[in-house]
């Protein structure tokens, strides 16, 4: 078996604790004595190309285990790195801002995907994948007020820098963005045309949240019965009005509780989404940023082996106990 670890650099505080982190990698193998390589990345996506040609050049029948250490970001990377590869599994070391895919794994997930020495002997969960276009991703697609959230969030952390007190506002910065979102008249008056496995909706919405997924933007919980190994997508579609009503419904939407409001959600699972709209709209997929008019996302189920350490399953949101999410881990 070979080892592949691809770092993002930006998911971390200083070079010292980059530093920290190789030195684990390397003590963990210096054990075990299997080969293993630690990959930089640079730049979003710049890693796929990497991933590719040392998948690819491994021994016939040979596994190789991908290790996205860093957050979300980086695991995107890595999805579209090994997607369509058969010897190739994959698993997030968590760092950085948001792991919300490993928040599917239950709230107290980070600490046994943060033992590097226990991933490399863990079992593979078979895992389903979103496909859009020619894009990956693992965990959701957002569009229209959630994604332009999102986009003012990540925004606004640059601006804030990497502090030890910056992981407990996530939320809060977060819930401001989506304040400053839901105001925006051009995105609450959206119209689209959506197609939900044959279903026809037409209509003014102000979220489009298509979930493999149960949690999204650091770690909050739109979709609360989103299961990453059930073959579906979970599909939520806000039906925009007043911006008092946005407002009033924000915080529990994002809290799972979009059901406790029927007259304005829509919720289906399915294999097949289609979205159209009269101007580009705003799209995040898994971090990845777009604007488009048009798009198709459909589940790809059980596409990755993904690397689970023992004991653990996927558990939707709607499983969990409460209690505040753990942060992941900072040496």
């Amino acid at each position: 078996m070979l080892h592949l670890f691809v770092i993002n650099p930006k998911s971390f505080r200083s070079t010292s604790e980059v530093e920290a982190v190789v030195t684990e990698i390397i003590q963990a193998f210096s054990k075990n004595h299997e080969p293993y390589k630690v990959y930089m990345s640079r730049a979003p996506r710049d890693a796929i190309g990497a991933i590719n040609k040392y998948v690819e050049a491994a021994p016939r029948g040979e596994t190789v285990r991908v290790y996205a250490v860093g957050g979300d970001g980086i695991l995107f990377d890595c999805i579209n790195g090994i997607i369509g590869l058969p010897n190739a599994e994959i698993t997030n070391v968590p760092y950085g801002n948001s792991n919300d895919f490993l928040l599917s794994f239950g709230e107290r997930s980070y600490p046994s995907f943060s033992d590097i020495q226990l991933l490399a002997y863990s079992p593979t969960t078979e895992t389903d994948v979103l496909y859009c276009g020619n894009t990956h991703a693992i965990n959701c697609c957002c569009i229209g007020i959630e994604a332009s959230a999102i986009l003012k969030t990540a925004s606004l952390l640059n601006i804030l820098g990497k502090t030890k007190v910056l992981h407990r506002l996530i939320p809060a910065v977060y819930f401001c963005g989506e304040i400053i979102a839901a105001i925006d008249s051009g995105l609450r008056r959206q119209k689209y045309t959506v197609i939900i496995d044959g279903e026809f909706f037409g209509g003014v919405f102000g979220v489009i949240n298509i979930g493999n997924g149960s949690h999204n933007a650091g770690g909050r919980t739109p979709q609360p019965y989103a299961l990453p190994n059930d073959g579906l997508l979970d599909v939520i579609l806000y039906k925009s009005s007043s911006v008092f009503n946005a407002l009033r419904i924000v915080g529990p939407y994002l809290r799972g509780n979009f059901e406790h409001y029927p007259d304005n959600f829509i919720y289906r699972r399915a294999k097949r989404i289609e979205v159209r709209s009269e101007q580009p709209l705003p799209i995040v997929i898994d971090g990845e940023t777009f604007y488009d008019t048009f798009i198709n996302v459909e589940v790809m189920p059980k596409a990755v082996n993904f690397i689970t350490p023992p004991g653990m399953t996927y558990r939707t949101a709607a499983d969990e106990p409460l209690g505040a999410k753990l942060k992941p881990r900072k040496k």
